[in-house]
C-alpha cells in the first residue's frame, strides 16, 4: 500500500515540476497537486513566493512595459472609444517597448 502511495506522489512531482517549470502559474498542475498531496502542494505554494533577483527585474520591466503602454492608450481612448481598437493599441505599445508575448 505505501509503495502504491510513494509512486502517486512521485508522479505529481514530476507532474508539477514538469507543468510548472513551464509555466509557473499553470492552476490545473496545482489542482491535480493537490488532490494527489496536499503537504507537497503546500510547498509549492510558498516556494512560488521566492524570488530570483533575475525573476524580479523581469517583473518590474513588465510592469513598467505594461504601465506606459495602459497610459499611452487611456490618452488614445478619448479619440476612438472602441474596444478592438484600444485592445491592439495596449498590444502594439507593448510590443514597441520591448514586450515579446502578451498575457
Amino acid at each position: 500500500m505505501k509503495e502504491t502511495k510513494h509512486w502517486k506522489t512521485c508522479d505529481a512531482m514530476i507532474l508539477m515540476t514538469s507543468i510548472m517549470g513551464a509555466n509557473p502559474c499553470n492552476c490545473a498542475a496545482l489542482e491535480v497537486l493537490k488532490l494527489e498531496c496536499p503537504r507537497l502542494a503546500s510547498l509549492f505554494l510558498q516556494l512560488r513566493w521566492i524570488k530570483l533577483p533575475a525573476e524580479l527585474k523581469l517583473m518590474k520591466e513588465a510592469a513598467s512595459i505594461a504601465c506606459q503602454a495602459l497610459l499611452l492608450t487611456m490618452l488614445h481612448s478619448k479619440t476612438y472609444p472602441f474596444e478592438s481598437m484600444l485592445a491592439a493599441k495596449v498590444e502594439y505599445e507593448c510590443r514597441m517597448k520591448g514586450a515579446q508575448r502578451m498575457g
